[in-house]
């Protein structure tokens, strides 16, 4: 086993001034490139724990997207009947079929826009 000594030339835990500290940093180019060196590698492989446990905000996000969905399901239909039948009192027969895929493409979308933030967070993890 081998055991390394290094002798500093700087002082550099004589003093707690931390301008004191810049400066001698930035008078000597190879330390200034060393210590850029070192933050630059040290801070790329630093890892973030911030958003780790995230369980309960995940757990009530869906709980207010179910409700938004049933919400939605109910106001789809409602909202798609009654449009039909007003259509259908104004003798206008053709257009059921853009009323309806209107509604379903609508309501779709409670189910089709998470599955795809879904993906798409999944592609860059």
């Amino acid at each position: 086993m081998k055991i390394i000594y290094m002798k500093c030339k700087y002082s550099l835990y004589t003093r707690n001034d931390a301008e004191a500290l810049a400066r001698k940093i930035n008078r000597d180019r190879r330390l200034r490139a060393m210590v850029t060196f070192v933050l630059a590698n040290g801070l790329y492989m630093k890892k973030a724990y911030a958003a780790s446990n995230l369980d309960k905000v995940n757990s009530a996000g869906f709980q207010i997207l179910n409700i938004v969905r049933t919400f939605g399901y109910w106001i789809c239909i409602i909202g798609c009947i009654m449009e039909i039948v007003r259509s259908l009192m104004q003798g206008d027969t053709k257009s059921i079929g853009k009323i309806i895929l209107k509604y379903v493409l609508g309501f779709g979308s409670f189910y089709f826009l998470p599955w795809f933030f879904d993906l798409i967070r999944e592609m860059f993890v």
